[in-house]
């Protein structure tokens, strides 16, 4: 909730000041990397970036708990910004929306949800049909790279997450039985 508030205080504050300066853009500067992401052009695109993150906050943190997304999130958005940043002015918090995106299919892929399967195929035709017709104006590459990072990042957490865990059980009956 308090990435909302942040939303609408960039949002709010870019109606009196000019804060194009720290979208990403083709003159980068190292702090446009994360910048970018809390300052929107108009009340809807601030509107839909805050929807798309309540809704899958809750999700995310279901599945992953508090650190995986506060690790995972920040690496995916910095580096997809850092590989895209020269493609296209970018403004808004999308990349973070699609790295939460990333996260929940790898929790879909990962556990096989048959109910959930339906909505991440629906999901990401979605997905596609907006990169394919979507606005000229939106930078898919970075959306795509957000999304497609943390996924990764989301599938190597899980699995470190479940190696550490069977240490410590293995750990644990060896010496129960003692």
């Amino acid at each position: 909730m308090i990435l909302v508030f942040i939303f609408i205080l960039f949002y709010s504050l870019s109606r009196y000041y000019d804060l194009s300066d720290y979208g990403l853009s083709s003159g980068f500067r190292y702090w446009q990397l994360i910048a970018y992401n809390f300052i929107h052009l108009t009340f809807m695109h601030m509107f839909f970036n805050s929807i798309g993150y309540l809704i899958y906050k809750p999700v995310i943190a279901e599945y992953y708990g508090r650190k995986a997304p506060i690790i995972v999130i920040p690496i995916s958005v910095i580096l997809s910004s850092a590989i895209f940043c020269s493609e296209k002015p970018t403004f808004g918090a999308s990349t973070i929306i699609f790295s939460m995106i990333g996260m929940y299919l790898s929790k879909i892929w990962q556990d096989g949800h048959s109910k959930r399967q339906k909505y991440t195929i629906m999901l990401l035709i979605m997905l596609i049909m907006q990169s394919i017709f979507g606005y000229n104006v939106i930078n898919w590459k970075i959306h795509i790279s957000a999304l497609a990072i943390s996924f990764i990042l989301s599938r190597l957490c899980t699995t470190f997450t479940m190696i550490s865990r069977s240490k410590i059980s293995w750990k644990k009956t060896e010496k129960d039985t003692k």
